[in-house]
């Protein structure tokens, strides 16, 4: 009797991911331009950076994939996924589910290598101060353009006006499935964040 292998985790870099569900498995095309049937229960995680998908995934044969495997990169974002079913036709796919306000939070945390205090986001407002532009970070679901270290920062929203009260560091967004633009707010750690974080979008 053959003893069970165990399970490693891996970290498979993909283009793309085939979203269909056939037979517990789902196709992804490796970067190579290679395709593979992976299972979808040995798919732990998912993430993405410049354009990669970098799936974890459990298998008993890890060799199989050694030529393709890679680093994890540290500025990686994280990207939730769920199994939906038709319930007419039995169909069953993968949904990727973007947040862009939890990926330019977690871009930028891991960038500044800070836990850095959440504070608020805003969509459909304007600030009443100059954000400083950075060379655009393409996330999952967003765009990071810009980014500024405010005093009392203010926002108007029609001929509504909002105030934070403090200093903090705006990162200015853009979602890319509502085009719509989006600033994140982060208590300020007093450090010169604006030049780090162009710096690190230079990389």
């Amino acid at each position: 009797m053959k003893q069970k292998r165990e399970a490693k985790s891996i970290v498979l870099p993909v283009k793309s991911i085939d979203k269909r569900i056939d037979n517990g498995r789902v196709s992804v095309t490796l970067l190579s331009g290679e395709k593979h049937s992976l299972r979808l229960r040995g798919i732990k995680d998912i993430y993405y950076h410049k354009g990669t998908f970098y799936v974890i995934y459990e298998t008993e044969h890890p060799e199989f994939y050694e030529n393709y495997v890679k680093e994890l990169p540290r500025l990686a974002v994280y990207i939730s996924f769920l199994t939906v079913e038709d319930l007419e036709t039995g169909e069953k796919w993968i949904e990727l589910d973007g947040d862009p306000v939890r990926e330019v939070t977690e871009y930028v945390r891991k960038l500044l290598d800070k836990n850095l205090e959440f504070e608020d986001y805003l969509y459909g407002s304007t600030p009443t101060f100059s954000i400083e532009k950075t060379n655009e970070v393409e996330l999952f679901s967003a765009r990071i353009r810009g980014v500024a270290v405010v005093d009392n920062p203010v926002f108007t929203y029609g001929g509504a006006v909002r105030v934070y009260k403090g200093k903090f560091l705006v990162v200015e967004g853009f979602e890319k499935k509502t085009c719509n633009t989006f600033y994140t707010l982060f208590i300020y750690g007093g450090e010169d964040l604006v030049e780090a974080i162009k710096k690190g979008t230079a990389e």
